[in-house]
C-alpha cells in the first residue's frame, strides 16, 4: 500500500477438499459485477449481493481518498467516485431521459488535466463542441502521449459510458489519442494572392 497510490491485489486461496465450491473462482463474478455496474445493464439485478459489497468498498471515494485499484489477474478496477456513483445508480435502478449504456466513439477537445497516478491515469477533456468537460481514463502505456498533449487539442477514441441523466458520456475509457495539428499559418502567403486585373494578366502573357 502507498499513500499516493493505494492498490489491493486479490489472490484466491483454495479451501479444503471437503468444500464443494473449491473449484469455482469468484474473480469472474467480481469482474462481471463491476462491468454490470459500469454499464448499468440487466445483469445488475443478478449481481445485486455483489454490487452491495462493491458499493461498500467505494464508500468514502473522493471524500476520504482519491482512488484505489483492485487487480484481478490482468484486469484492473479503479475504485473511485465514478464507480461509487455507478454502484449507487445500479442499486437504485433509476432511469432518466437520455441513453444509458456503452458505445465506441471519438471525442475532440483540449486535454487540460492529467492525473498520472496508478495503472489507469485519469484525464479531463474539454470538448471542442460545447466546451463541456468529459472524464477519461487510459492505459499507462499512453502516458508519454499525454505528456506531449497537455493543453493541446486532441482526439481520443475508446469506450464511452453513458448515464441516462446526461447526453454526454460520464467517462471515456481511452484506447487511442491522436494529436490534432493547429490551424496552418498562412502569413507566408501574404501578397501571393493579391487582386489583379485581366489587363495585368494579358500583359504578362504577351511578354
Amino acid at each position: 500500500m502507498h499513500m499516493s497510490q493505494p492498490t489491493a491485489v486479490l489472490r484466491e486461496v483454495l479451501k479444503g477438499a471437503d468444500n464443494s465450491n473449491s473449484d469455482r473462482s469468484a474473480i469472474p463474478v467480481f469482474s462481471d459485477a463491476v462491468e454490470s455496474i459500469t454499464t448499468n445493464d440487466a445483469r445488475a439485478l443478478r449481481f445485486a449481493p455483489v454490487i452491495r459489497h462493491i458499493s461498500e468498498m467505494t464508500a468514502g471515494a473522493k471524500s476520504k481518498f482519491g482512488f484505489a485499484e483492485v487487480r484481478t489477474g490482468g484486469d484492473i478496477v479503479r475504485i473511485d467516485d465514478f464507480l461509487r456513483k455507478r454502484a449507487s445508480a445500479a442499486r437504485k435502478a433509476t432511469q432518466g431521459r437520455w441513453y444509458e449504456g456503452v458505445s465506441y466513439g471519438s471525442f475532440d477537445g483540449k486535454l487540460n488535466y492529467v492525473d498520472n497516478r496508478g495503472a489507469l491515469p485519469q484525464i479531463k477533456l474539454t470538448l471542442t463542441a460545447g466546451g463541456k468537460e468529459v472524464d477519461c481514463v487510459c492505459p499507462r502505456d499512453l502516458i508519454e502521449d499525454l505528456g506531449h498533449a497537455i493543453d493541446h487539442r486532441v482526439r481520443v477514441s475508446g469506450r464511452a459510458i453513458y448515464s441516462s441523466g446526461s447526453p454526454l458520456p460520464i467517462r471515456v475509457e481511452v484506447k487511442k489519442i491522436n494529436h490534432i495539428k493547429p490551424v496552418a499559418d498562412l502569413t507566408r502567403w501574404r501578397g501571393s494572392m493579391a487582386p489583379f486585373t485581366m489587363s495585368e494578366w494579358d500583359a504578362h502573357v504577351g511578354a
